[in-house]
């Protein structure tokens, strides 16, 4: 994006959750959770230890993830319908130079194929011989085993111009980015990837509005349910995209804890639905509900169904954001955004993600043997590359859909936005790296 466009919306990221009476300047922005304040409490220890920590042997870079029409930052992916499907935040075309148009969609999707990642390795279900060589002199080979398409991972689908996931009435709607006449905007962006859950999606996303000094008009707003479908026809039309549809505007209402904003996995049978915490309430601390998976799209769909962790236990009764001492589960994150997903090979839920207030791509990993914790507490493995400008990298993300067949516990793929200034023109690219779990 033009910076004299991109910049206020950037220092308001830079600004989410530094909750002062004097100054909140808003909440998640270009940088989904990036800005949440650093709670010291949620990164102390938890207080029944946990004897695993994954470490990193190596990382290798892999390539970049990439439409080459559009310029776009912050996405997540998840498994669907036997492909990826990603979904990023602020999005433009590019012009046949290679930058960006001005004109800004706040969301778009596409997909990438198996053929392009997982199935890349001469033997995709030996995990084991294509990380033999898994130091930094291997580090081509197996780079060009996993991604032999000059180091890109092509992500593709017809793009119609609109908003992936719909700005509602009431949200400025009459263009694609949620500008208001008053220089206010809606910033309707996915902060997680999405949940997939029998043969369709969900993302929650708060309904931020910012005026244009930087500020929220309401710090703790409500949360909207999309809901995210594709109807498979036999391959007739590989471009065609999901579509998304709103389940219910006001999921959660203004000043309700916005259960699956901040991160989800669905294991044994749960939807688990992570939180975090305004600064209202407890400013940063991570809060989980579950609902039954087992039981369907409709039970995702349906409040009454939903149990939240308070005190200890699970109870249908949904605390509020004062609750924070009651509902934070410690370490369940480093307090930016990442990546919840599960383990089958370690037995554990593993959050892979950024600490708050950060823009460098420190990459951070806590493991749990339940949701509910205990976590350990948050340690760093890997920097990536930044950019040369001011935002230089963010959204970091694990993506479990790309790790390469049978290498569960061995290998992660993980991915950020870099952010370069090139003339007066914002771009992005997103890098992809394998991490290499030492055993």
């Amino acid at each position: 994006m033009r910076s004299s466009t991109l910049y206020p919306l950037a220092a308001y990221a830079l600004g989410i959750r530094l909750a002062t009476a004097a100054a909140v300047l808003g909440a998640q922005a270009i940088i989904p959770h990036a800005a949440a304040a650093v709670d010291e409490a949620a990164l102390a220890p938890a207080a029944a230890p946990v004897a695993f920590v994954p470490k990193a042997k190596t990382v290798i870079d892999l390539g970049v993830a990439t439409d080459t029409f559009l310029n776009r930052d912050s996405c997540g992916s998840v498994r669907m319908g036997g492909r990826t499907l990603w979904t990023c935040r602020d999005t433009q075309f590019n012009r046949p130079n290679g930058l960006p148009e001005l004109r800004i969609i706040s969301s778009t999707a596409s997909w990438s194929d198996d053929g392009d990642l997982v199935d890349g390795a001469a033997d995709p279900g030996s995990c084991a011989e294509l990380l033999a060589s898994g130091d930094v002199a291997g580090a081509a080979e197996i780079r060009n085993k996993l991604l032999p398409s000059s180091g890109r991972l092509r992500m593709y689908g017809k793009q119609s111009g609109s908003a992936f996931f719909p700005l509602l009435d009431g949200q400025c709607n009459s263009n694609q980015a949620g500008l208001c006449p008053d220089g206010s905007r809606y910033t309707i962006w996915p902060d997680s990837p999405p949940m997939a859950v029998g043969s369709a999606a969900y993302t929650w996303i708060r309904k931020f509005r910012v005026n244009g000094a930087l500020q929220p008009f309401v710090v703790d707003p409500g949360t909207a349910l999309y809901k995210v479908e594709h109807k498979e026809d036999g391959g007739a039309d590989a471009e065609a995209l999901p579509s998304a549809s709103v389940v219910k505007g006001d999921f959660w209402a203004d000043h309700e804890i916005s259960y699956g904003a901040y991160g989800n996995v669905v294991h044994g049978g749960y939807a688990y639905l992570f939180a975090q915490l305004s600064p209202s309430g407890g400013a940063g601390a991570v809060a989980l509900a579950r609902v039954k998976a087992d039981d369907g799209p409709a039970a995702v769909e349906d409040r009454s169904r939903y149990e939240y962790f308070v005190a200890g236990s699970w109870t249908g009764n949904m605390p509020r954001q004062a609750d924070a001492a009651l509902v934070a589960v410690p370490n369940a994150s480093a307090g930016g955004q990442g990546t919840y997903y599960y383990s089958e090979a370690w037995g554990r839920f593993v959050w892979i993600g950024q600490a708050g207030l950060r823009v460098t791509a420190e990459f951070f990993v806590t493991t749990s043997p339940a949701p509910e914790g205990p976590w350990e507490q948050p340690v760093p493995f890997y920097t990536g590359a930044g950019g040369n400008y001011s935002l230089s990298a963010y959204s970091l993300q694990a993506h479990p859909a790309l790790v390469p067949r049978g290498c569960d516990g061995q290998a992660m793929v993980i991915s950020w936005t870099i952010n370069n200034l090139i003339g007066r023109d914002n771009v992005y690219t997103t890098p992809l790296a394998l991490v290499v779990w030492d055993k």
